[in-house]
């Protein structure tokens, strides 16, 4: 676990000396998520901060990470939370293909090599978990990615002198000042809490701060609002009836039942003296039953609840 927090200045106001030591303060905020090694970087337009915890090539993977093509060297800068599982399989193919050069041993160089070669669609290749940002020197673009399933955090706001990106909320309401956010509470965000018992994504509790939601990334550029896509759409394949096989089907079912203990069954002797299988719920049953019920009808108080107010 790693903390990293970044902020695109307005580009009225060049970043000052102020600003990063507002950044590195903020930073410090979430010094448990990476006690191993704080850092900051920054130029004319932006201020990059990060704790690491050290766990891939602790000697030389340090973050603010810096890597481009020979022909830029340092054209990028990347924080990056997280760990690439397919690293080493993505830095071979970028070698080879591509001809990139690594200066390290770490996830986070195929993670910019990735993206300098294969755009946005280089999402689509990582396997692991992450939320990262990572600032084009060359193209002033900030970019900013979290994984298919938001196992990593990345809060975002926008105010009057720029954009901040961060693991944890806290370290951009310590900026609040710094770029103007909106600190008013967002009584969507509340109704959905009280209702639901968490607050879905894109929403928090304070109208300017958003989540970046999980499977999508953000372009920001200076002097504007983050242009989020959607890069992952979850599909579940159904399983379609083949004619002839519902009562298959459904015998398949209650045996499934039956197995897990929710169902007893016996043969028994029809009026016409045919053999039929009959099935009454179990004790184990009969709760499960009554908790779905009741879990059920909550969630469709709640979602009446949310139509009502809407």
């Amino acid at each position: 676990m790693c903390g990293l927090l970044a902020l695109l200045s307005d580009p009225a106001a060049a970043v000052s000396l102020a600003l990063v030591d507002a950044v590195s303060g903020a930073s410090h905020l979430m010094r448990h998520r990476g006690p191993d090694e704080p850092g900051t970087w920054s130029d004319d337009h932006v201020v990059l901060g990060f704790n690491r915890l050290s766990i891939i090539d602790i000697a030389h993977s340090h973050q603010p990470l810096r890597w481009g093509p020979p022909e830029s060297p340092d054209r990028y800068v990347l924080v990056f939370n997280g760990e690439i599982y397919n690293y080493l399989e993505l830095r071979d193919e970028l070698s080879a293909n591509h001809g990139a050069v690594f200066t390290t041993d770490g996830d986070g160089e195929a993670i910019i090599a990735a993206y300098h070669h294969w755009g946005t669609d280089a999402l689509t290749r990582l396997r692991g978990m992450f939320a990262f940002a990572m600032w084009d020197t060359v193209e002033k673009e900030l970019f900013c990615a979290r994984d298919p399933f938001g196992i990593k955090p990345l809060f975002m706001a926008t105010g009057t002198g720029g954009t901040a990106v961060g693991s944890e909320k806290k370290c951009l309401l310590d900026l609040a000042q710094k770029i103007g956010i909106d600190l008013g509470i967002d009584d969507r965000a509340v109704q959905h809490y009280t209702v639901l018992q968490y607050v879905p994504e894109p929403e928090t509790l304070h109208r300017g701060v958003r989540r970046l939601e999980s499977g999508s990334y953000a372009m920001i550029r200076p002097g504007g609002t983050p242009e989020v896509t959607r890069y992952f759409e979850p599909k579940f394949a159904a399983v379609p009836f083949v004619a002839g096989c519902e009562q298959s089907r459904y015998d398949d079912n209650l045996q499934r039942l039956e197995r897990a203990g929710l169902l007893d069954s016996e043969w028994c002797q029809t009026e016409n003296s045919r053999k039929a299988k009959f099935y009454t719920l179990t004790a184990a049953g009969r709760k499960q039953l009554a908790a779905e019920k009741e879990h059920w009808s909550r969630i469709t108080a709640g979602i009446n609840r949310v139509l009502a107010a809407s």
